[in-house]
């Protein structure tokens, strides 16, 4: 007879009703799910079977002990009053699933290529239920497991808001008992997969968790593109997407732009959407390759903006977009591909971080037809690595023209392997390619409005009142020396284009790139007849001179080289037909004048001055706690805790003025916002503390007087400066998040009664 029933029998005539019985539980392991049995009822039966005789007995004691003993089995006894019992066994730890098991099976399923959609949606279903019901437990997901299985539920495209909330109860509750390392790491991973908004979506740290799992994820091709519909407009297609970040941060930057962001890895396509819809982001999302992709964009109706971010060199890793045998993703195939999808009215935008890669795509690009427009700010410096294949015999550099410092898109559209670089402080080689010279609007849709477009603050300088009279802005036939007759446009936003190069390389001499560029209209000193024109094309510089009474023609020397120029030849410009340029360049001044009128006012800057000298009551909330401090701020960049020796906690550290989204310090020692840095050498009693702290805030003044005076050159303390507070290394991110925000007001108004009781820390500084 099994012992099982013998145990059951036993139990039964001693008054004991087993409610038990053996459960079937599941255990994921490398997203196979294997059947466990449920721990044994015999060992329990025969404790309480005894326990059960000494209460009968009356020996409570030796009962107690044996109910102890029972308890460590996870058997769960109810007495009756009756002299009976019952009991019920929880499930070991050991032997069920736990709730990052069971996040990484969900993971697992969703990366796998040969499932549909349907199929995959349902079994992670299926594991957040139980998840959810794992969560029951007060011990499931210890530590830092609870944001691990948010970040491997997100990766799976999981949508159960109902677990993310107990996965952010479990994670706030567990890091409310131990402060280390791993709970930044923790924050990050939460931020990663869109549960902490959008900022710290898009933060440095976040990206690069979601930049590893790309890389890591196995890529499957497809074609799913061709069931995407869009309305008429303009339509930005992001190939090889990764995770999606750019995708989404371009769609709710740009929201009268379609969207439609591809790659051939299911498993990030689907995490992708997972991220869209928790961020409210109307970006579209298909698993494509690049080939199959622009077809489909070929016959959208509007304009299209091709996006191609960071392309391995080899088809490996996780943003690859072209299946085997392609060593680079712009291929001249797909090249060709690119240049009939943006057609006319469109560009492409190519970024990477290996310079053979952007210059291979480039050649690519101008061999389909495509152009390079120039740079607003240029590359200046070389990049130092270079890939061993193309270093040896090759002079090239992605280095001024059309190769740009920084990208055209905005803050949150940069991918997580753009932002990885930052971290890493490598260069990243971007440029933009269109079948026509740019307009004024050529890449409004990729960046935030910009002065020097459409009339901003170099239209100005180029069209002065009393200048425009002298040349207008139109188009020129434009004869040297050496060269055919050729066409040059001057625009009204100070942008010159020639229809082709003004020295061919037919002749192997090695000129050319001399097509598009700046001009600009200057005064001659103690010469009132005359005004100078600079005329920028390439690498040559055209100089002449105009009568100021206004004239259609102008002659001067072509030069070559930036630096101790060389004489090239003469050339000659005239107006092909002043009047028909004439209500052009009117219309293009008044539209100058109306987006000067409703340009907002720029941000307040202050010195170092208005802040010097001064105490300022820092009132900051960091882990959910706040603390307040009295901070001295020196003219010396240091700032000193006014709470003196004898206080519990005293903090330390350097401060400053910047203006956001420049990296290098104001050259005139003012800014609009301030940063404070304290430091963890410099703190006492902060114990908690394992690593630095900066904070960095908005100034503001709730008078508008004080504004108007402070741009009229007079300083005046700032009425506060509020912001977000990261912890960690700053200067190379590898250990910083977000963990709080401040605000800094002048202390002067805080009664004597609360000045006393400063400082106040909490338990994250003291």
């Amino acid at each position: 007879m099994p012992q099982r029933f013998l145990a059951a029998i036993l139990a039964t005539a001693v008054g004991l009703q087993p409610t038990h019985v053996n459960k079937i539980v599941c255990r994921s392991q490398r997203s196979q799910l294997h059947v466990l049995a449920a721990p044994q009822d015999e060992d329990v039966a025969a404790l309480l079977q005894q326990r059960t005789l000494l209460r009968q007995q009356k020996n409570y004691d030796e009962a107690d002990a044996l109910l102890d003993r029972a308890k460590q089995y996870g058997a769960i006894v109810r007495d009756h009053a009756n002299g009976t019992s019952t009991y019920t066994l929880r499930r070991r730890a050991t032997d069920a699933p736990s709730v990052l098991d069971l996040a990484k099976a969900a993971r697992d399923y969703a990366a796998r290529g040969d499932l549909s959609d349907d199929d995959v949606a349902a079994f992670v279903a299926d594991r957040a239920r139980e998840a959810r019901e794992a969560l029951a437990e007060p011990d499931a997901a210890p530590g830092r497991q609870a944001s691990d299985a948010a970040f491997a539920f997100a990766l799976a495209g999981c949508r159960d808001d109902a677990l993310f909330d107990l996965l952010l109860d479990r994670h706030a509750s567990n890091r409310a008992k131990r402060r280390t390392v791993n709970d930044l790491q923790a924050e990050e991973r939460l931020g990663a997969c869109g549960l902490r908004g959008r900022d710290a979506f898009f933060a440095p740290r976040a990206c690069q968790w979601r930049w590893r799992y790309a890389r890591d994820a196995r890529t499957t091709p497809a074609a799913d593109v061709l069931s995407v519909a869009f309305p008429p407009g303009p339509l930005v297609l992001d190939l090889g997407c990764g995770m999606g970040g750019s995708a989404i941060g371009l769609a709710l930057s740009k929201t009268d732009a379609n969207v439609l962001a591809v790659d051939t890895s299911r498993a990030c396509i689907r995490a992708a959407r997972g991220f869209a819809n928790r961020l409210g982001s109307s970006c579209r999302f298909a698993v494509a390759d690049a080939s199959d992709a622009l077809r489909w964009a070929a016959t959208h109706e509007g304009p299209v903006y091709v996006l191609v971010q960071f392309p391995t060199p080899f088809s490996l890793g996780g943003e690859a977009t072209v299946r085997e045998g392609r060593p680079f993703l712009l291929s001249r195939d797909v090249a060709e591909l690119v240049a009939t999808a943006v057609g006319t009215e469109g560009a492409a935008y190519v970024s990477s971080q290996v310079e053979d890669v952007a210059l291979a795509s480039a050649d690519a690009l101008e061999g389909a037809g495509l152009r390079l427009e120039p740079a607003e700010e240029p590359v200046t410096t070389e990049a130092p690595k270079r890939l061993r294949d193309e270093r040896v015999g090759s002079a090239r550099r992605a280095v001024g023209g059309p190769w740009r410092a920084t990208s055209p898109l905005p803050a949150d559209a940069a991918p997580e392997s753009e932002k990885r670089c930052e971290l890493l402080g490598q260069p990243v080689h971007r440029f933009v390619a269109s079948r026509r010279p740019r307009r004024g609007d050529r890449l409004r849709l990729f960046a935030a409005p910009r002065d020097d477009l459409d009339g901003g603050d170099d239209a100005d300088v180029v069209l002065d009142a009393a200048l425009t009279r002298v040349m207008h802005a139109g188009t020129y036939e434009f004869v040297e020396d050496t060269s055919e007759p050729n066409r040059v446009f001057l625009g009204a936003d100070g942008r010159a284009t020639a229809l082709r190069d003004i020295y061919d390389d037919s002749s192997g001499a090695g000129r050319g790139g001399a097509q598009d560029g700046r001009w600009r209209i200057e005064r001659i000193r103690n010469n009132s007849t005359h005004c100078k024109i600079h005329l920028s094309l390439g690498r040559y510089n055209l100089q002449g001179s105009v009568s100021s009474r206004g004239g259609d023609a102008v002659e001067g020397v072509v030069l070559e080289g930036a630096s101790d120029p060389d004489f090239v030849g003469r050339f000659r410009l005239a107006l092909t037909s002043r009047a028909a340029n004439e209500s052009t360049v009117d219309a293009a001044l008044e539209k100058a004048a109306t987006k000067r009128a409703t340009r907002p006012a720029p941000p307040a800057r202050v010195g170092k001055g208005a802040l010097a000298g001064r105490q300022w009551l820092l009132s900051a909330t960091v882990d959910d706690e706040q603390c307040f401090f009295i901070l001295d701020f020196q003219e010396s960049g240091d700032f000193v805790d006014t709470a003196g020796s004898d206080a519990p906690c005293e903090i330390g550290g350097r401060w400053g003025v910047y203006d956001e989204g420049v990296r290098d310090p104001p050259r005139d020692g003012r800014g609009s916002h301030v940063w404070i840095w304290i430091r963890r050498s410099k703190c006492r009693g902060a114990s908690g503390l394992h690593g630095d702290l900066r904070l960095h805030g908005k100034i503001e003044y709730d008078d508008p007087l004080a504004e108007l005076a402070l741009r009229s050159g007079v300083d005046r303390p700032p009425d506060r400066a509020s912001g977000p507070v990261l912890f960690g290394d700053i200067p190379d991110m590898e250990y910083s998040a977000l963990v709080g925000s401040f605000v800094l007001t002048p202390s002067g108004s805080l009664p004597d009664e609360l000045r006393r009781r400063l400082p106040v820390g909490g338990m994250a500084w003291s």
